[in-house]
């Protein structure tokens, strides 16, 4: 999932001929406001993920990124979760017993009373890492490698349980993508006006003209 900050053409040609006489005076002003606008959105996108889920904060700011504008290609994208990687099920809220021999584990994802999921067959577990989380045993039985307590045995493969994507959230809550790139769009305008008029002052020791931007 990769939002584009949006750019109001007006208003870029309005910064073009103003900084046409500074050396790379436009790609400057549209790179800063750009990176501007996606830091702001950044925040803007934790908050509200915060607010629809129960996830644990760490892994929510985890899951997001952004990518950076340069001069030589003036546009920042943010990127909700690039590596298609979700939230661990066990960094939401998780009901279970440890260690979990019956009844499995349910989890509350949403915090608008949307019904938790159960999974019967679940059970949480702490690897050799350390790490832990919510597994199950799914698909066709295999040889266990020698490196598993149960070496030469058949079992299932077993698998990490993870949340929704965070696209997926957004997705399932109506309004929530336009009223964030409102947001980053807003940013990007606002800022993109002060970074040319900073510019401007910097390379002729004077205020723009007042009436620059139409």
């Amino acid at each position: 999932m990769s939002w584009t900050v949006a750019m109001d053409q007006g208003q870029l040609n309005d910064v073009r001929s103003l900084l046409a006489n500074i050396p790379k005076g436009y790609n400057r002003a549209v790179m800063r406001a750009a990176n501007y606008a996606a830091d702001r959105t950044k925040t803007a996108v934790s908050k509200k993920l915060k607010a629809l889920i129960t996830a644990d904060p760490y892994y929510i700011d985890k899951s997001l990124r952004k990518v950076r504008a340069v001069i030589a290609d003036p546009e920042a994208r943010l990127v909700v979760n690039p590596s298609g990687d979700s939230i661990p099920l066990f960094r939401f809220d998780v009901s279970f017993m440890f260690p979990t021999v019956s009844g499995g584990v349910t989890a509350n994802i949403f915090k608008d009373g949307v019904q938790p999921l159960h999974l019967r067959h679940a059970f949480v577990a702490k690897m050799r890492s350390g790490h832990v989380g919510v597994f199950e045993r799914s698909g066709p039985k295999v040889k266990m490698g020698g490196g598993s307590n149960y070496a030469g045995q058949y079992k299932q493969p077993i698998k990490e349980a993870f949340g929704p994507h965070p696209a997926r959230v957004f997705e399932r809550t109506p309004g929530v993508e336009k009223e964030l790139l409102d947001i980053a769009a807003d940013r990007f305008a606002s800022e993109l006006m002060r970074q040319a008029e900073l510019l401007y002052k910097q390379e002729f020791g004077a205020d723009p003209p007042e009436d620059w931007a139409n």
